[in-house]
């Protein structure tokens, strides 16, 4: 581990350097640390891109933010979120990360857990709590898409193939059009322990069809979101 950051420098969050900023943060020594730095990443960030539209444009013209700094925002509110339903669980950045890195459920017991401070989307289900299983399953918000990676074994899927989608980074350098529905796998709007705050976007639907089968409850949040932009809905829970 490397010591500790002595300089926070807001260039990075500026340019979006990802190497320097991932690096950064395992350079932290605790989760405190580490969910602080990438908080202030990307609020400098925020600043920066309003603080540039400020200097260059008329008020009328602010918003939207430009394609590529929306993108990077929704990139960046993910990997929050997920920061977020991973310290409410209890368990370290870095170590979810790892090959070896087992859920505690199946061999624990409430005594051990406290589930009780559990939002009720992060309760573990039936399956959590008796599969053996990679923790990494266990921060998603929805217990219906838990079930379905559980269900279908982790030695069956390529999980780093579908983190990568989630966070929307395998199409962040190709040549598709900017559009953040194509670019982008999950969107988060609100508190990430709630289910109601998560969008599914059309490429992850397409892609990922069986992760979401079932997904009523996340189906109708997305589509709730769609609807506030005069979008089409999804149906990607049958």
């Amino acid at each position: 581990m490397l010591n500790r950051l002595s300089v926070y420098d807001p260039s990075i969050a500026a340019s979006m350097n990802l190497p320097i900023i991932y690096q950064n943060l395992l350079s932290l020594e605790s989760e405190h640390d580490r969910f602080a730095y990438l908080n202030e990443v990307v609020e400098s960030y925020v600043r920066t891109s309003l603080s540039k539209q400020l200097a260059t444009a008329n008020s009328r013209f602010l918003y939207p933010l430009p394609a590529d700094h929306l993108l990077t925002m929704i990139y960046y509110g993910v990997y929050r979120a997920f920061v977020s339903n991973i310290q409410i669980m209890g368990f370290e950045c870095v170590a979810m990360c790892e090959d070896e890195c087992p859920s505690p459920f199946p061999a624990s017991t409430d005594r051990e857990i406290s589930l009780m401070n559990l939002p009720p989307c992060l309760q573990p289900t039936t399956l959590q709590r008796t599969i053996p299983h990679h923790a990494m399953w266990d921060v998603f918000p929805d217990p219906v898409i838990r079930d379905n990676a559980l269900r279908l074994g982790e030695d069956n899927i390529d999980d780093e193939a579908l983190m990568v989608h989630v966070w929307g980074a395998e199409t962040a350098s190709t040549d598709v059009p900017k559009d953040s529905q194509e670019r982008t796998g999950l969107i988060v709007w609100g508190e990430p322990w709630e289910l109601n705050s998560w969008e599914i976007t059309e490429s992850f639907a397409r892609a990922w069809g069986w992760f979401l089968r079932g997904a009523v409850d996340l189906q109708r949040g997305t589509n709730r979101w769609r609807a506030s932009r005069d979008e089409q809905p999804l149906y990607f829970a049958e």
